[in-house]
């Protein structure tokens, strides 16, 4: 037990002399690009809506956006209809549902995260090709983008089959530009049940689709079937906290940034302690 408690406040000194050497630490840019399940949105059983901390409450900018009915009267005009309110990452900073779990965990590994949130409420993968242009370069010397789509189209009835080519042309783009995608299963939606059928069908194809061309993938559908009711927020769409801890544990996986802790990434551990580790 000394050992032990010894090896801990050995680390704890060594970590600290190193954060403080000034040894440049190195940086991992991440782009999440995707719906309201990107930007963060919350929205529980009575269809209240918020959003986290940094990200934009705003009036609805894309095409599942409500329409007004018409009127009984034919010479009256239509009564307008308000936009309902979504979530909007606007490219924040380390902000989101997911992206601050996200940060913390590589956070830890002694990197330094800049994760910028491109969540868009309401947007389809159609809608994603038209501004993928200006998100894809918006974060110079960004590494990943994590792509999740796929919500919107299951609501407009979208086949699955045009949901992964819109997916392919991002992914492609993403290639391009010299970094690296992944991509995500498409999650549950129990609202209605044709909807989850449809998000299963996306799912399934997606993971078809990156398997055949060695995209890596965050399979969020399968982590969170099992006990769909856990992980979501109350509406049977959006995550709650269990939801985006999973997430972020998932695209942390893909990230794979272990692997790249090595030589001046060790973080300086001295002698003393390699040889309590192996007392």
């Amino acid at each position: 037990m000394f050992k032990k408690l010894l090896t801990l406040i050995v680390l704890s000194v060594s970590l600290s002399t190193y954060a403080a050497s000034g040894v440049a630490v190195e940086e991992i840019k991440i782009i999440t690009f995707g719906d309201s399940i990107t930007a963060g949105l919350i929205r529980d059983s009575s269809d209240n809506i918020s959003c986290p901390a940094g990200v934009s409450l705003e009036p609805g900018r894309f095409g599942s956006e409500p329409t007004p009915s018409p009127p009984t009267d034919p010479t009256e005009p239509a009564e307008p209809v308000e936009p309902r309110n979504g979530c909007y990452g606007n490219g924040a900073l380390n902000v989101g549902g997911y992206q601050t779990k996200l940060a913390d965990s590589i956070s830890v590994m002694e990197f330094v995260p800049q994760i910028v949130n491109f969540g868009f409420s309401g947007i389809s993968t159609a809608e994603m090709l038209s501004v993928r242009g200006t998100v894809l370069s918006s974060l110079t010397g960004a590494e990943y983008v994590l792509i999740l789509a796929g919500a919107n189209d299951a609501v407009a009835g979208i086949s699955q089959s045009t949901v992964v080519s819109n997916l392919t042309v991002i992914v492609n783009d993403v290639r391009s530009r010299g970094m690296i995608p992944v991509i995500t299963t498409t999650t549950r939606n129990t609202r209605e049940p044709i909807l989850d059928l449809r998000t299963d069908r996306y799912a399934r194809e997606i993971r078809d689709y990156a398997s055949a061309n060695e995209v890596l993938l965050a399979d969020a559908r399968a982590a969170m079937v099992p006990d769909w009711d856990d992980f979501h927020s109350g509406d049977g769409l959006h995550l709650g906290d269990l939801g985006n801890e999973t997430l972020a544990s998932l695209y942390f996986q893909a990230l794979d940034l272990e692997s790249r802790v090595t030589g001046d990434n060790t973080n300086f551990i001295p002698a003393i302690f390699l040889l309590l580790l192996e007392e």
